[in-house]
This record gives C-alpha cells, sequence and structure tokens, in this order.
C-alpha cells in the first residue's frame, strides 16, 4: 500500500497552524452535505474553493460542479491534493485566491480560514458572474451578515455586505465537526448579489469616503437626489445625537439606527 492512499482525510500527519493560518478541517460528512446543499450548484457552474486543504470538500464539489478552482496555500497539503489534480474537472493553485480565481468563476464554496472572511466582500463583488456562495463561516460574522438594520448586532460588516449581497444563515456547526475542534460554533451562510436599497448603498459609500462627510450633509444629498422619499426634517429629528458626527466616527450602534431610520422614513412614505 502506497503512503498516499494511507492517508487521512480529516487527520493530517502534522500540527495544523490554527493561529497565523487558522486552520480548521471539515471533518463531518454530515455538514459537508449541508454546505453543498446550500450552495445548489448546477452542472455548469465553475467553483472557487478557499483553502481546500486535504480535499474533502473538493470532492464533494467536483461531485455537482462542471469544473473546480482549488486554491490552497500549505505545501504540506499537497500528497493529498496532486491526486484530484486535473481529474473530473479539477484545477490545484498554489496561491492566494485572490490571484488564482478567473472571471468565469459563479460560484464560491468553502471553509475558508475566518480570518480572512471579513476582506471577502469586496473580493467577491469584483467576480462578475457569480451568482452564489456558501460558505462556512464564525459565528459572529454570520450574526453580523445576517443582522437587520436597527438591530444590536448590525455593524460596518453588516451595511458593506448588504449594500451588495443578500445572506441566508443555514444553521449552526458544533467545535467538534472540525479538526481540530474551534473554540466556538460556526455556521454555514449563503450569499447572493443582489442590488440593496440605494440608501444603503449611499450609506456605506459614505462610511467608505475618506472625505468625512457628516451625517447632516448625507441627508441633505439623499434628499436633492430624490432617494430619500419621507420627510427630512422627521429624520433630523429622529437621528440629532449625532447629526453633525461624521460619518466613518459612527459607532455600530449609531450606524445601525441611523441605517434603520434611512430605510423606515422611506417605508412610512411608502405606506401613505
Amino acid at each position: 500500500m502506497s503512503t498516499h492512499s494511507r492517508l487521512s482525510l480529516d487527520r493530517p500527519p502534522f500540527r495544523l497552524d490554527t493561529d497565523r493560518l487558522d486552520q480548521y478541517l471539515t471533518i463531518s460528512p454530515a455538514v459537508i452535505t449541508d454546505l453543498l446543499r446550500a450552495a445548489a450548484l448546477q452542472p455548469g457552474d465553475t467553483v472557487l474553493e478557499i483553502g481546500a486543504g486535504t480535499g474533502l470538500i473538493t470532492r464533494a464539489i467536483a461531485a455537482r460542479a462542471g469544473a473546480t478552482i482549488a486554491t490552497e496555500l500549505d505545501r504540506r497539503f499537497e500528497p493529498y491534493l496532486q491526486r484530484l489534480h486535473r481529474r473530473n474537472g479539477v484545477s490545484v493553485h498554489w496561491a492566494d485566491f485572490r490571484f488564482s480565481a478567473p472571471e468565469r468563476v459563479t460560484a464560491v464554496v468553502a471553509n475558508p480560514p475566518f480570518g480572512v472572511t471579513e476582506h471577502l466582500v469586496d473580493w467577491l463583488t469584483q467576480l462578475p458572474h457569480l451568482r452564489r456562495v456558501a460558505l462556512i463561516v464564525g459565528q459572529r460574522f454570520a450574526r453580523a451578515a445576517t443582522a437587520p438594520p436597527g438591530s444590536t448586532q448590525y455593524t460596518r460588516l453588516s451595511l458593506h455586505l448588504q449594500a451588495a449581497f443578500t445572506s441566508q444563515l443555514c444553521g449552526s456547526i458544533p467545535p467538534t465537526n472540525f479538526y481540530p475542534p474551534t473554540r466556538a460554533c460556526a455556521a454555514i451562510l449563503t450569499l447572493q448579489p443582489a442590488a440593496a436599497s440605494p440608501l444603503l448603498h449611499a450609506l456605506d459609500a459614505a462610511v467608505a469616503t475618506t472625505a468625512g462627510i457628516r451625517l447632516h450633509k448625507l441627508l441633505y444629498d439623499l434628499h436633492g437626489r430624490d432617494l430619500l422619499r419621507g420627510s427630512l426634517p422627521a429624520l433630523q429629528d429622529r437621528l440629532r445625537p449625532h447629526l453633525h458626527r461624521r460619518i466613518q466616527q459612527l459607532t455600530n450602534a449609531e450606524l445601525s439606527l441611523t441605517a434603520h431610520a434611512l430605510l423606515a422614513a422611506n417605508d412610512e412614505e411608502i405606506s401613505k
């Protein structure tokens, strides 16, 4: 029996880097099944996997998609992934995923290092043919991704992600479903590109700008562009405590209140 055939797909014979690389392998077949079900892949999909590891998820993707691009930085996984390369539509790239994904990618399915998930949003928006993303993420990221404006869990990440995607939480994953076990539960999260409210787009752009626009200036701008259909004076009254603050200086609680007030003002005007 060859050395390669004896390799364990869920317990590699080396210590994973849980500190610098956030390496936690998904070892539960049930979790992988749930992840692929959430991904809703189609035979013609070109799928990107971030952090292929031993290839457990790679194999599941390849059985459902037209092409699989598996990216991995840690060369210690080469004995596992080299036997998948150029088989069943799989190509393995030993590089950063941001430089390995061609424009034709239509789906992203992965258990990525939790440390990179917050940096994924901008990169995902640059994939012109992307239709669906299914990720295993930390609970904090999942809560922020799905938190509605006005809630205590709404953050800058919530605003930025929801300005480009709709998100859905598809279940919790206990720590023991990973090797080594994670410190806390994880979750399966799906994202789909979607056109958000122009108000959320404008607020997100104001947070990202270096100009330091103040909130009252943003409200006047939205009103002047006919994006704000509700009463401007009433909205100013709701947001008066931080009306003259720069957008970038708003706390998550203030940002949540602002996003909720903007959407509520328009909803109230529409319902009249």
